[in-house]
């Protein structure tokens, strides 16, 4: 059976780990994966659809309550996983939310 995972990422390039913007991202992706967590993992069964809108929903919600600074350089990828594996490409898209 196949499962989903919702992860967040940082999307821009950082020329160092030590720049502030860089760990300022690292540290909301991470606060948001850490928060969601239990949302952002589900199975592929009758609730899929559901489970699948709820975690973008709180992935995209919580990335908007960061700094646009931030912001901007976290996306959201679902990634379909089956028996412990990764499989080969993304289920879905990668997407950068941008807003207000």
């Amino acid at each position: 059976m196949n499962t989903y995972q919702l992860e967040i990422t940082v999307t821009k390039p950082f020329t160092s780990a030590r720049d502030t913007l860089y760990r300022n991202t690292v540290d909301a992706a991470n606060a948001i994966e850490m928060r969601w967590s239990e949302y952002f993992r589900w199975e592929d069964d009758a609730q899929e659809s559901l489970s699948r809108s709820s975690a973008i929903k709180y992935a995209e919600e919580e990335i908007q309550s960061y700094h646009s600074n931030v912001r901007e350089n976290l996306w959201w990828r679902i990634t379909t996983w089956q028996n412990g594996h990764k499989l080969d490409g993304y289920f879905g898209h990668a997407r950068r939310v941008t807003g207000n």
